[in-house]
Formats: C-alpha cells, structure tokens, sequence
C-alpha cells in the first residue's frame, strides 16, 4: 500500500559538507554558526506517536534536572505529572508561579537546536533563577517557538514497532508532550522522527559538540560512552544501565565503570577520534573529564543540574575531603558564581553566544566558561580548516588576523 502525504515529514536540514568561508569560520567562533553538524539535506521523518517513544536514559545532556527525574519512571505516559512536579519544584524555587500561559502564549524567536535555543544555566549568569526554573523556561520557549512557528528540526530514535528510544531531540519530544497535555490538541500527539538503524554514540557526541557546550558533568558521561563503546563494542563486558543505577538518584555509576584509567586504559590512537568527537582540543582534557567519574554521587548530581565546568570541580577531583566536606565545598563554589562584585554590560556579547544577559557579574567570574567554551568553537574550526584548500585556509588565516589586530587595539584603548 503506498505511503500519504501524511505519513512522511519532509524537511530541510544544515549539511556538514556546506561551504567553508572565512565568514562562517568566524561566525562559527562567534557562535553563529556550527560546524560539525552531519545531518544529511532533505530528510524523510515519519511521524511517531509521543506516547511510543523514550528516552535514553545514558544521553549525556540531561533535558530534565535531576529533582524531577528521580521521581519520573522514563514512562512516557507519566510525562504529564512529571511537568505537574517539574513546575511545582520551579515555583518553589523562585517563589513565584510560573509564567507558562504567557511563555507559550507569545511567539518565540529562539533556535530550534533545544539543546542551544540559547545559553546553558550557570550560576554567574542567572543569579536570580535557579536551574529548575531555568530548565523548565528553557524548554517553555522551545514549545513557544514550536507553536507559533512549527518544527523544524525531527528528533532522532532507534527501535521498531511501538518502542523507540530517543538519540537526539529529547527537549524537542518533551515540548511535544507540553504542548499536547496544555492544549489536549492531536497535532501535537505526533513528533517527526528520523529512525536510525542502530544507535550510535559517535553520532550523539557529535550532534552535542556541535549544539551548545555540554557542562563538565555531561561530556564526562559522554566521554565515558565513547571510550565503553570503543572497549566493547558488542556491549556485554560492561554492566547495563539499569543494573548499575537500580534504585539510586545518581547515574554515576554507570558510567563510572571506566572511571580507572589504568584497568581501562584509550587505545593506541583513539584519543584523537575522541577528542573530535567531544570538540576538545587538548588530551588533558581526558584526563580531567574521566577523574569527574570518581566524584561522589551528590557532588556529581549537584555540579550536573548548575552545570558546572571542569574547572570549578578540579578542586574536588582527588581530594581527601569526606562527600559531606565535598559538598559543602561545591555549595561554596556556586555561592561564590552566583555573588555579584561589579557591573558589566553584556549587550555588545548577545550575538556572540557567549552569553545573551545583561546586568552584573562577578568580576572574571565567567573566564573560565568563556574559555572553554571557545576552546570547543576552536576545536570545530580545526576539524573543518583541514578539508579546505590553501588558497580558503590562507584567506581564512588573513581574516583572523585582520580581527585578532582589531581586538588587541581595543584592549589597549
């Protein structure tokens, strides 16, 4: 029996093999633009029921902070009082109600790559929101921005039948869910889907590399995917996830199996694939990455939902302080982000990526976020110049130049 109209979404997708310019080389390090992004043009999604399709519960980006997770069973039907808890907790951390009526009622503006619509939660930044209300009003303005405007890009899943677990798109699939238990509409009942055959985690850590900068936490949860799959490829020398987590709040020890570096040691030439992987441009950065998996469960659950970068935890990694001590350390930590010493207008950064607030900062209190996150925007740019021919690679070259003089005549105004 032919296919409808209706059983196919066609849509229009960005192709990794797009032309390199200097202009997008520095958009891209603008954060304007991404660089790694291996989805094919012109791509058939079926249309799947929301109510067949789950999460992955080893994805490393975490749509949902961890106060609702651990009371959620990953079913699908139960999404609907998982919202109902997600924006109780919301409320009780701002101490205000939460704003969804106008979130959903005004058209939103913002990119439909969820996991990037706009900057992740931190401390420094959003002072005055908690990460639960962060994450929830992330993920209203997605459902704002798909209503108004529909989707644009399908999530990716594996499976067959009636059960599909979720590669990419989990945001994507939960603003579904918002939209169809706020409006009881059908429309909303569906999400366009790209079926893959098998699931990939090189693919996942590429769409995520290539999205916003995945916190500390999460690309240790990605690194440690990678290096289990490199390791056993058949998947049967490692214990499950739902064996290794079982009735714990904290996933941790699931990817903590390959928290040894010396028992589980990266093959002869597979940090690089790694490294381009991940978009990070140093082997040190494995280093630190995989001693995050040693951190004591709260810690890690704690350093996830105020996405923390590697460098704030360093000081933890390795320490003789007790989880309690740890703890207490790390609360000290976001304190310390969250103070306020001086005011820095931010307006001119907007278009940057870097960060689209205004209002005051703790003096040098986001260096060390700026900078990792510009080492992955370099990391991206790498991987590309390499494709391109000389005479691109020299004009690109000739471009940051001109840029890098510019800036440096700033700093000595």
């Amino acid at each position: 029996m032919a296919k409808s109209k209706a059983d196919t979404i066609k849509v229009s997708t960005f192709d990794d093999d797009e032309a390199l310019t200097p202009e997008s080389a520095l958009g891209a390090l603008a954060g304007m633009g991404t660089l790694a992004l291996n989805i094919p043009r012109n791509v058939i999604a079926k249309p799947l029921p929301i109510l067949s399709v789950y999460p992955d519960p080893t994805q490393p980006r975490r749509a949902m902070p961890s106060a609702v997770r651990k009371t959620w069973d990953r079913n699908p039907a139960t999404i609907p009082s998982a919202l109902t808890s997600w924006m109780a907790l919301a409320e009780e951390e701002s101490g205000t109600p939460f704003p969804l009526d106008d979130l959903l009622k005004t058209p939103g503006d913002d990119t439909q790559w969820d996991e990037a619509e706009d900057e992740e939660y931190s401390p420094e930044r959003h002072p005055d929101q908690g990460p639960v209300e962060w994450s929830l009003l992330k993920l209203a303005r997605l459902a704002s921005s798909i209503f108004h405007q529909g989707l644009t890009y399908p999530i990716t899943a594996v499976g067959k039948q009636d059960t599909y677990i979720i590669e990419t798109g989990e945001r994507r699939w939960l603003a579904y869910h918002l939209l169809y238990a706020y409006t009881q509409d059908n429309v909303w009942a569906n999400i366009p889907t790209r079926i893959m055959d098998k699931r990939s985690p090189w693919r996942q850590a590429e769409e995520n590399s290539a999205r916003e900068n995945l916190n500390a936490i999460a690309k240790a949860r990605q690194l440690a995917l990678l290096l289990m799959d490199i390791l056993d490829p058949d998947a049967t020398a490692f214990v499950s996830y739902d064996s290794a987590v079982g009735d714990k709040v904290s996933e941790r020890a699931y990817y903590a199996q390959v928290a040894d570096g010396e028992t589980y040691r990266i093959p002869r030439g597979k940090s690089e694939l790694i490294m381009r992987a991940m978009g990070l441009s140093d082997p040190s950065q494995l280093r630190h990455h995989r001693a995050l998996l040693r951190l004591p469960d709260e810690v890690w659950t704690t350093a996830d939902d105020n996405n923390l970068p590697e460098s704030a935890l360093r000081p933890l990694v390795g320490s003789d302080l007790s989880e309690e001590a740890q703890l207490a350390r790390l609360q000290e930590i976001i304190q310390a982000r969250q103070s306020v010493e001086d005011t820095v207008s931010t307006d001119t950064l907007t278009s940057s990526g870097v960060t689209s607030t205004s209002g005051k900062r703790r003096k040098g209190g986001n260096s060390s976020v700026n900078l990792e996150w510009f080492e992955t925007q370099w990391a991206r740019l790498d991987k590309r110049f390499h494709k391109a021919d000389m005479d691109l690679k020299r004009r690109i070259v000739d471009e940051m130049e001109a840029r890098l003089e510019a800036l440096k005549k700033t700093l000595e105004s």
